[in-house]
């Protein structure tokens, strides 16, 4: 039966440079059931420039699932740039994709290119 990696947090959010984005969350699931003590990869993709990092600047990070099949990311930082960053989750041969954003003052007042104001500040559960 193959592995389903869900997101639970931290999906389209928006953080200033510097500043910290919400955890990054997923759960590793096989037939509905929680899979735990997993290894699961979250991984930048430094194409998009932002400068964005977990500790350290390192654009990888491994952690392990929880008994719930719950992984979160370390803290992962805006770099000094603003733009859209993608953060790809890997776990048990499944995969999931988080997309936030650097913001510059346009995005702070609300108003991100591309999408709908109201999804701006909203995690996709």
């Amino acid at each position: 039966m193959a592995s389903e990696l869900q997101i639970l947090d931290g999906n389209h959010q928006r953080a200033a440079p510097g500043g910290l984005f919400a955890p990054l969350t997923v759960r590793l699931s096989t037939g509905g059931a929680p899979v735990a003590a997993a290894p699961v990869a979250f991984a930048i993709n430094a194409l998009g420039g932002t400068g964005s990092g977990f500790p350290e600047g390192d654009l990888v990070a491994a952690v392990l699932t929880k008994p719930d099949g719950i992984a979160s990311a370390p803290a992962l930082t805006a770099g000094p740039t603003p733009g859209k960053v993608t953060v790809a989750a890997a776990g048990d041969g499944a995969f999931a994709s988080f997309t936030v954003w650097v913001a510059d003052g346009q995005l702070l007042s609300g108003h991100a290119p591309g999408l709908a104001s109201q999804e701006v500040n909203r995690s996709v559960r």
